[in-house]
């Protein structure tokens, strides 16, 4: 897993870490998003002290990390390198074969009170049925987790820099690859080749994500 350099910015590994860098840029990613004003609800926020938040999104955080069959790619500022500003976490062919990881590594965890435990179960059993509808007992394919890019660096060639090794890796096993795009990402993965299978309406409708693919060329 080398680095990859483009311009002034360099993929690389990540391991358990980078967890507290990810989970900032992850707040500045996705804090506005409607999925997460409703998990992490601004009139709960009282109810964990802000400290005590920080260490436990960086304990789960540093579990996905380390989780058997995830692979993880940062980007960081080249004139910062401890701001992370770009990641991207993939799951290897079989990931979801075992149970226990179609879990998030938050729910493995005692939850803050600040969480909005019916919004965020909401959400996953959304995408538990989704998925279960579209891969039934296929486990054979490559699926992107996770894909932020810091606000501030956006338009600059990061994202699609992140991707490559995930769609190169799915492209060499002859295996498709899955995702669940945000109504932003859905807008952007066409453009790397993913077609759009189904949308997965969340949250009593407070947002849609896109359950997508990309075919390996030869299967094209």
């Amino acid at each position: 897993m080398g680095s990859v350099a483009r311009k002034d910015y360099k993929v690389e590994p990540a391991g358990a870490e980078a967890a507290e860098g990810m989970g900032i840029l992850g707040r500045r990613t996705f804090g506005n998003d409607p999925m997460q004003r409703r998990i992490f609800p601004k009139d709960r926020e009282h109810l964990t002290p802000r400290d005590e938040f920080k260490a436990w999104r960086t304990r789960s955080l540093g579990k996905r990390l380390m989780k058997e069959g995830n692979v993880t790619f940062k980007v960081v500022d080249p004139s910062d390198s401890t701001r992370i500003i770009g990641m991207a976490q993939w799951s290897r062919p079989y990931f979801f074969a075992n149970p226990e990881n179609d879990k998030r590594a938050a729910g493995e965890d005692e939850t803050p009170a600040c969480v909005d435990l019916e919004a965020r179960n909401q959400l996953m059993e959304a995408l538990d049925g989704a998925r279960k509808e579209t891969w039934r007992d296929d486990w054979n394919f490559w699926y992107l987790g996770t894909l932020a890019v810091d606000e501030d660096y956006r338009r600059q060639g990061i994202a699609t820099l992140l991707m490559e090794w995930g769609i190169q890796q799915a492209e060499k096993d002859g295996l498709p690859l899955y995702l669940e795009a945000t109504p932003m990402g859905a807008l952007f993965y066409p453009s790397l080749g993913f077609e759009a299978i189904k949308v997965i309406p969340v949250m009593d409708g407070a947002c849609d994500l896109t359950l997508m693919i990309k075919y390996p060329k030869k299967c094209e």
